[in-house]
C-alpha cells in the first residue's frame, strides 16, 4: 500500500513520540508536511525538523482569545493547503472555527 496522497498537518504540544511514529510510517510519514505546537520547547518540533518537515509555533499567550488563537490556526492550516489534521498529544481543545474548517478530517491519535 502507497502513502496517503493528502497534505496533513499534525498537532503537538509534546516530546513528539506519536509524531515519530506518524513520521516513520511508510503510509503516513511522507504526507505529513506541517507539524504545528503551542509549546514552542516541544520536542515535536525537533522531530519535525529532523525529518525536514515545517515546524510551527502557535503560542496561545500571544493572542488576545481562544477565538483570536484559533483563527490564526486555521490561517496557518489554510496557508499551508492542509486536508487533513492529527492531533497527536495536542493538549489544546480545538475552538468551533477549526472544528467547521476541517469537517470529519480531524484525528486525533
Amino acid at each position: 500500500m502507497g502513502h496517503l496522497d493528502a497534505r496533513i498537518a499534525v498537532l503537538a504540544s509534546g516530546a513528539g513520540s506519536n509524531l515519530q511514529a506518524l513520521l516513520h510510517d511508510p503510509r503516513v510519514g511522507p504526507s505529513v508536511v506541517l507539524v504545528l505546537s503551542d509549546r514552542p520547547n516541544a520536542g515535536a518540533l525537533e522531530k519535525a525538523r529532523d525529518h525536514r518537515v515545517k515546524a510551527v509555533v502557535l503560542e496561545p499567550a500571544h493572542y488576545p482569545s481562544r477565538e483570536a488563537f484559533d483563527h490564526a490556526l486555521c490561517g496557518v492550516l489554510e496557508e499551508e493547503g492542509i486536508e487533513y489534521v492529527l492531533l497527536a498529544g495536542y493538549m489544546r481543545i480545538l475552538g468551533p472555527e477549526v472544528i467547521r474548517s476541517f469537517p470529519e478530517r480531524i484525528l486525533n491519535v
